[in-house]
């Protein structure tokens, strides 16, 4: 079915013992995942590797390295979110269907475990040859729309301003649902604009998140997607929808 994913632990200790362990550099960690996914024939390449764990006293470090799938040169976009229960028709219940990926979680004793997220083909070439906007285009579009998609803040939280900085913009494909239709989807180009927030609050709060000199708070969210836009009509797309 669509909607399963594949997952294969290996033989690893489920602890992390206080032995000192030899460094382990992002790039040893992207070669053995990379060895593994070409071993199982997967046609996928790195798109993101997010260090999971660190712990300097012992020299331990932890890495998901994370694949997607290439299509025509541009490679799908990883994302932290994913598709949720969503359904267009109110009587009906549709199922989640992940984006696809290839996560392999890789630290100094080498590969912990795989897991393998809604494997696909592709069963139809819906267009060789799509004009897309061009990258002065989505800039304009990014600024119009940045403030209403990123705009809520809850009071009750103290919260008095946000500040967002972006600090990388992606263009990668991505699969979205077809309109007016059920359980039909497409693959398309999209830009993503990742980055982190700075909340700045009235005061610390107690059991809160600890602040700063300023009463500001820094959240990094690895592969948040702050706005995606559809890079051939400029629409804004909501990943947690699918469309």
């Amino acid at each position: 079915g669509r909607h399963n994913s594949i997952t294969c632990y290996f033989p690893h200790p489920s602890k992390i013992s206080m032995e000192k362990y030899d460094e382990l550099s992002i790039e040893k960690a992207e070669t053995l995942a990379s060895e593994l996914v070409n071993r199982l024939g997967a046609d996928m390449s790195i798109n993101r590797t997010i260090l999971v764990n660190k712990i300097v006293e012992n020299n331990y470090s932890c890495y998901d390295v994370i694949f997607t799938k290439t299509y025509d040169g541009i490679p799908e976009t990883y994302t932290e979110q994913d598709q949720a229960d969503i359904s267009k028709d109110e009587k009906m219940y549709t199922c989640p269907w992940f984006y696809e990926k290839l996560i392999v979680r890789v630290d100094n004793l080498g590969i912990w475990y795989f897991q393998w997220y809604s494997p696909s083909k592709i069963v139809k070439t819906m267009s060789d040859n799509v004009a897309t906007l061009s990258f002065d285009q989505i800039k304009k579009i990014f600024l119009n729309q940045i403030e209403y998609t990123n705009s809520w803040i809850d009071e009750d939280d103290h919260i008095i301003s946000r500040k967002l900085f972006i600090t990388e913009v992606r263009l990668g494909m991505m699969r979205v649902s077809i309109k007016d239709s059920i359980n039909k989807y497409m693959i398309i180009p999209v830009w993503d604009f990742f980055g982190y927030t700075v909340d700045k609050y009235d005061a610390q709060q107690p059991g809160g998140y600890a602040l700063d000199e300023n009463n500001e708070y820094t959240n990094v969210i690895e592969a948040h997607s702050f706005l995606t836009v559809n890079g051939i009509d400029g629409s804004i797309i909501d990943r947690n929808l699918g469309y």
